[in-house]
Parts: structure tokens; C-alpha cells; sequence
């Protein structure tokens, strides 16, 4: 997996995280967006609802039934995970 890097995303606003998700090429069946709140939580809720807070390195995975990314923001999404970072940092310690 190559890695792209969109210096945009820094503090980003909800309107141009989605827009960054709707640009992206439909042969690409998954996607990892790394950026900062209060965008990325703002994302979170939109995207899924109800979620109201996505702590700092928080992970969730979203699950759109559509293959299209130009779809996502119209339909949602489901939310199949979210992992808070204290959760990782108690199994980390236990190893």
C-alpha cells in the first residue's frame, strides 16, 4: 500500500473530508483517512450518526453499502468498530 499524503486534510472542515472521500477512485474498495478533530469526529457522526466523540488517535471502521464513493454522504454508513486508544494501550501493556 502506497501512501498518499494531502497536506488539505490538516484541521480539515467536515464539507472538504467528505469531499475528499467522494473524489476518490471507485476501484479502490477501502480507504484509511488519518486526520484531526473536530473534522474527523464531525465526519464520524455524519457519516454513521449518534457517534459524538472520537478521542485523539481513536479508530473506526465504516462500512457503505455502495460501491461508489460519490455515494457515501448521501446513504451513510454503518459502523462496524471503533477502537478508543485506551483500549489499545491496555492490551499493549498486558503483552
Amino acid at each position: 500500500i502506497k501512501p498518499t499524503f494531502n497536506p488539505d486534510l490538516y484541521l480539515a472542515s467536515l464539507e472538504t473530508l467528505v469531499g475528499t472521500l467522494e473524489k476518490q477512485p471507485t476501484e479502490l474498495e477501502s480507504i484509511m483517512l488519518v486526520g484531526h478533530n473536530p473534522g474527523m469526529a464531525e465526519l464520524l457522526q455524519r457519516l454513521v450518526g449518534g457517534l459524538a466523540r472520537l478521542p485523539t488517535a481513536g479508530l473506526a471502521l465504516i462500512d457503505f453499502a455502495t460501491d461508489r464513493w460519490t455515494d457515501i454522504d448521501k446513504l451513510g454508513g454503518e459502523l462496524q468498530w471503533f477502537v478508543n486508544p485506551r483500549l489499545v494501550k491496555a492490551v499493549a501493556g498486558e503483552i
